[in-house]
C-alpha cells in the first residue's frame, strides 16, 4: 500500500501531520481490508489526499473507531466520505447529562476560564 504523499493539506488540530497520515493510511487498510473492492478503480494517493483534508479536523481515536464500526454500519458496500463522517459525528455526540468541555473550568474560582470573574479573581 502507498503511503499518503508529503504534500497533503497540514493538520487543523494538534496531531502533527505525519500522525494525521499514519491515520489515514490504517483507515484506508482497514477498508481494503474489510471491503474487497474498496479503492479498486481510483487512484489512492489522491482518494487519500481528499480523505485527509476531511478527516484531519477530527481525532484520531475517533477515526479508528469509526473504522471498526463501519462494517456493521455498512455491510455491503464501502463507506463515503460523508457517510464516514456522519459515522463520526455520530461517535462524537455527546451523552445526554454529560458535560461538556469542563476542561476550561478553573477549579480555583470554578468559573470558565475565559469569563470576567476568572480574570479579575485568578490574576
Amino acid at each position: 500500500m502507498e503511503n499518503l504523499p508529503s504534500e497533503a493539506p497540514a493538520r487543523l488540530n494538534s496531531l502533527p501531520e505525519k500522525d494525521g497520515k499514519d491515520v489515514v493510511n490504517k483507515l484506508f487498510g482497514m477498508l481494503k481490508l474489510q471491503y474487497p473492492n474498496f479503492m479498486n478503480d481510483l487512484p489512492e494517493n489522491e482518494t487519500k489526499r481528499v480523505w485527509f483534508a476531511h478527516l484531519k479536523a477530527y481525532r484520531q481515536d475517533h477515526v479508528e473507531q469509526a473504522a471498526i464500526l463501519a462494517p456493521d454500519r455498512f455491510p455491503r458496500f464501502p463507506p463515503t466520505i460523508g457517510e464516514f463522517k456522519e459515522l463520526l459525528r455520530e461517535i462524537n455526540k455527546p451523552e445526554p447529562g454529560k458535560a461538556i468541555g469542563m476542561d476550561d473550568i478553573c477549579p480555583n474560582c470554578r468559573s470558565h476560564r475565559r469569563s470576567q470573574i476568572h480574570a479579575e479573581q485568578c490574576k
